[in-house]
This record gives C-alpha cells, structure tokens and sequence, in this order.
C-alpha cells in the first residue's frame, strides 16, 4: 500500500511538471525588471530614452513587451511604413529647418516623435525633439498662458531667438482659421508665439525661416529649393505686411500618426502658478493598450538604429542635395 501512494504521488508530480501552464504550479516567465514593468505607469506616454534607461541603456535582443493587437489591425502595419517614409521625413526636416528643434504638438504626433527622438537619440543629438503636451481644451483663451506654457515645457527662446538654433512644431492638421469660429490648434499657437516675438520688439519676417510649424501626412511629397523658396518667400512677404500674424501656410512633409499611439485621453487645460503653466493628462487607457504602445516603441528603436534605416536616411538627404544628420550633431 505504501509503494502504491509513493508511485500514486510521482505520478501526480510528473503530470504537474508536464501541465504547468494548466494547474499544480505556475509556468516558468521571465520577468521583466521592475523599472521596466513601472513605464507602465507613467502618466504620459513614456519618451524612447525612458525605455533605454530601463533597460540600463541597451535593449535586449528580444522584445518583452507584448502586442495585444491582432494581426489584422491596420495599426499593426505602422512599422512597415515607417521604414520607408520616416527617412524621407527626416530629411524634409533637415532641409527646410537644418538642426532646429522640432516640437511635437498634442497627442496626435507623439508616434512622429518618438521616431525622430529613437533617431536623434541613436546618433547622438538628444533634445532634437520636444513634446507640446496640450490639447485643444488646453486653451484659455489667452495667449499669456499659451507664452508661458511653452517657455515652461520646451527650449523655445523668446528672447533671442534670431540666436537659437530654431523651434518648429509639427502636427497633423489643417491649420484651419474661420474668422472668430475656428482655429485648429496648431494655428492657435502658432499665433500665441509669433504675438509675442513681435510684441518683444523681433524682426518676424527674419525668423520665418527659423520658427514655423509643419503638417505632416501620408500623402505629401518631400520638399525641394523651389517649394521651399516659393514657401519661405510667401511667409516674409506676410510678416513684411502684418508682422506678429502667425505664418499663412505650414509646411507640408511625408509623417503618419495612428490613435493607437495615445497613452491617455486628453490633456487638461491650462493651470497657472506664477509664471509657470502646465497641463494634465487625461486618464490612462487600459493596460493592455499601454503595453501594446511600449511593444511598439522598442520595436521603433531597434529599426531607427539599423544601418539600413540610417542608409535610407543619407540617400533621402542626398536627393534633397543635404548632408545627412550626423553622428554628435
């Protein structure tokens, strides 16, 4: 009776051993470290140099992250397109405002900027790309908190910036403006910016060139020096007659964005305290749609770093007759 429980009990470990991921005991995971696992709840979407400090500034060769989409998603596609219009993206950037800095505006271009800051990162020009985290209920009304927000949150330099190595912000949008019943957001602080340049004494028309916004979409084409001679000779023309008005026109450059991308609902509006003026996110989307998110990022950061993405990157700055961004700016 006594051999038959022991061999009775072996049997049952054997099947346990066998059915781990079923019952008896857990199935054997990897865990992720925990400063990994703590992105996952950062209140805004997490930056690229986030997910690389994690990981103790080098990726592991796998990804850790789960995608949580299926297959068939149009979303799921994103990182194709990537590959081949990120390239010309960057190099639409280079030549239209060489080594500025370029501002992601709202959540809309925030998939946009984690590709430019994966890059910029990767050949080391940190800080290349900032994010302007606000939405269209942002808004007050006053331009003050628009200034103040932005000399809060990003390197925008309102004191000299004919110096500065220039601020342009880029979006999806219209840039719409209907009289007093609409403005896209973009147009908004577009207007807030080039206002308070002209109200601190600036010569708006020279800075054209160096402070502008840009749209960006699946179907534009990459500039060249007579668009942009005929785009930049449009815009002084307008400073030149109503200096402060924001710019007429943004420029338009290959770019894509995805829902998918956005960590939370909507920004909050803006809160004053003294000079300073920040925004809140929304609430956080679910777990499970953030995960997806960092599954993506890391897959973005392992393609910008590739040679062949760098490759892509020097033949579309060469067809614009540039030099590619190079390794320490």
């Amino acid at each position: 009776m006594l051999f038959f429980l022991r061999v009775k009990v072996s049997a049952q470990r054997l099947l346990c051993v066998a059915l781990a991921t079923i019952a008896c005991v857990p199935a054997v995971v990897q865990a992720r470290p925990a400063k990994v696992d703590r992105l996952l709840q950062l209140t805004t979407r997490p930056k690229p140099k986030h997910l690389l400090l994690a990981f103790g500034g080098k990726l592991p060769d796998e990804n850790p992250f789960t995608n949580h989409r299926p297959p068939s998603a149009p979303e799921y596609s994103i990182l194709k397109s990537i590959a081949s219009v990120l390239p010309k993206s960057i190099a639409n950037f280079e030549k239209a405002y060489p080594g500025a800095t370029y501002a992601a505006l709202g959540r809309d271009s925030v998939l946009m900027a984690d590709v430019l800051s994966a890059y910029y990162d990767s050949i080391g020009q940190p800080g290349r790309i900032v994010r302007i985290n606000a939405s269209g209920g942002s808004f007050t009304g006053k331009a003050a908190d628009i200034v103040d927000f932005l000399q809060t949150t990003t390197p925008l330099d309102f004191e000299h910036p004919a110096r500065s190595r220039g601020f342009v912000v880029f979006d999806r949008t219209s840039y719409t403006h209907r009289g007093d019943t609409y403005r896209s957001q973009a147009r908004v602080v577009m207007e807030a910016i080039y206002g308070e340049l002209h109200r601190r004494g600036h010569d708006t028309e020279a800075l054209t060139r160096k402070i502008n916004i840009i749209s960006f979409g699946p179907g534009y084409s990459q500039v060249d020096d007579a668009k942009l001679g005929t785009y930049f000779a449009a815009q002084q023309a307008h400073q030149a007659n109503t200096p402060g008005d924001a710019p007429t026109a943004f420029l338009p450059t290959p770019g894509f964005s995805e829902d998918e991308a956005m960590w939370h609902d909507t920004f909050g509006k803006f809160t004053r305290k003294g000079q300073r003026v920040t925004t809140k996110p929304g609430k956080h989307f679910s777990l499970e749609h953030r995960e997806t998110i960092l599954w993506e990022q890391f897959e973005i950061m392992k393609l910008v770093r590739s040679p062949e993405f760098r490759r892509h990157v020097e033949e579309a700055s060469k067809a614009l007759g540039i030099n590619a961004p190079h390794v320490g700016g």
